[in-house]
């Protein structure tokens, strides 16, 4: 499902709250799929508890966090959460995937 907003088209996912969650990017893997968030600024704790909330709702165990920066105790959370965390340029430039990522 794809939802209108400020950059365009993005997917997203019901969850079993019923809320519509929007991410940057839903990839399959497999038989699973993995959610890709990105944010145009440094990630703080709230940040990183807000995906995994969102990954709890729509049942999904894996997701990347793309940002330009992010803090320390953030860091340890994503960590604890199976949230990766990918360090990129603003928006501008970030929400273009670059040809050399790899995106599993």
């Amino acid at each position: 499902m794809t939802q209108e907003n400020r950059w365009g088209l993005l997917p997203t996912l019901v969850g079993r709250s019923g809320i519509v969650h929007e991410f940057t990017e839903i990839v399959s893997v497999g038989n699973d799929m993995r959610v890709i968030d990105q944010l145009e600024y440094e990630a703080d704790e709230n940040d990183i508890l807000r995906l995994y909330l969102k990954m709890l709702d729509v049942g999904i165990r894996e997701a990347e966090l793309k940002v330009p920066g992010i803090t320390e105790q953030a860091s340890k959370l994503a960590t604890m959460y199976n949230i990766k965390v990918t360090i990129v340029g603003r928006a501008s430039t970030a929400l273009t995937r670059s040809r050399d990522q790899t995106i599993y």
